[in-house]
């Protein structure tokens, strides 16, 4: 799903204009954000497969939040949280909401002022 989005994104470079950040920008947040939220799912995988990079501190048998390791707090809620919201950020960016909410605010303002003359 992560690979997919990131082609979509890619794919909307051919669209953009301006420097190089301006059109690649979004592509390497999504990457970024992808690497970032499948790091938790894949220290799961390593750690079912070969029992490395567990979660939770060595002799704390409760799965509680109390009990996670450096790596766990890493991955677990830093790097998962940080991921979906610079995916969210990089996802608003290729869909251009910016200039999108400049124009519903002028089409408001047009509305509004020839609702108000009218009156």
């Amino acid at each position: 799903m992560m690979t997919g989005i990131t082609i979509y994104v890619a794919w909307g470079t051919k669209r953009r204009k301006g420097t190089h950040w301006q059109v690649y920008g979004p592509t390497y947040l999504t990457l970024f954000a992808a690497v970032l939220v499948m790091l938790d799912v894949t220290r799961h995988v390593l750690n079912d497969q070969y029992g490395i990079l567990g979660e939770y501190r060595k002799g704390c048998h409760v799965e509680a939040w109390k009990c996670l390791s450096v790596l766990g707090v890493f991955v677990t809620i830093i790097a998962t949280y940080s991921g979906f919201i610079i995916l969210i950020a990089a996802s608003f960016w290729n869909a251009n909401i910016c200039e999108k909410v400049d124009d519903f605010k002028a089409k408001w303002r047009e509305i509004t002022k020839g609702a108000t003359e009218t009156m």
